[in-house]
């Protein structure tokens, strides 16, 4: 089954700045996956997103991304970035972003997990609430979900039973969150998040595989001949 391996964070100040970088140390290299959630809050003129993610130098794919304009013109987005079978051991993460003028300090952070094949469905969404969700359809019952949620609230968000928050950064009025959970049935799971007053946010969820999954091959049996039936 999958299991949890590490987590690490770092809070990106706000400015100008394109590129941050911080250690992450995963255990073992085979059957594993590294997720990385990015998270910026800027002005709607910044038009703020990550370009690239790296880790031991070799490039990340962008999974799914959640994102939130508010009337206010300020924009939250939260993003959801993948390596499978990451280096082993302690190496650098980078995070490069484009058109960036971070309003507020924002957490950037990575967890990694272990005995998992890669990813299935993802999600992503937006609201202004105090629970911040989303449903997800899992493809089989040993699938994890793994959440990141970006708000603007001053205090920490809190998972509910079932679901382990795994890192969390805030920073003033300004909050980024990552947790997974492991349902253990397949079909539409909902991953929740609760605390504070309403604001608005920002959601990214996607679906971590386990390493016993076997994807359905389709095209191998073509429709059936019924042979001396009626002939």
């Amino acid at each position: 089954p999958i299991s949890f391996d590490a987590a690490s964070t770092v809070s990106w100040s706000s400015g100008t700045a394109t590129t941050i970088s911080w250690n992450h140390t995963v255990s073992n290299g085979s059957s594993s996956i590294l997720v990385v959630v990015t998270g910026v809050r800027t002005t709607g003129s910044s038009l703020a997103h990550t370009t690239i993610v790296t880790y031991a130098g070799s490039t990340l794919t962008r999974a799914v991304f959640g994102r939130n304009e508010t009337a206010t013109s300020a924009i939250y987005r939260t993003e959801l970035w993948y390596k499978i079978n990451p280096t082993s051991g302690t190496n650098a993460i980078q995070v490069t972003a484009a058109n960036t003028t971070r309003s507020l300090a924002a957490g950037q952070m990575a967890v990694s997990f272990l005995d998992t094949t890669g990813i299935g469905n993802t999600l992503g969404s937006s609201g202004n609430s105090s629970a911040p969700s989303g449903a997800i359809t899992l493809t089989t019952a040993g699938s994890w979900s793994v959440s990141a949620v970006k708000s603007n609230v001053a205090v920490a968000l809190t998972t509910v039973s079932g679901e382990t928050k795994r890192a969390n950064s805030t920073a003033g009025t300004d909050y980024q969150s990552v947790g997974d959970a492991a349902p253990g049935s397949s079909g539409s799971n909902t991953f929740n998040w609760t605390g504070g007053a309403a604001q608005p946010w920002a959601l990214a969820i996607l679906e971590l595989l386990p390493s016993t999954f076997v994807a359905p091959v389709s095209g191998l049996i073509g429709p059936l001949a019924l042979v001396g039936v009626g002939q």
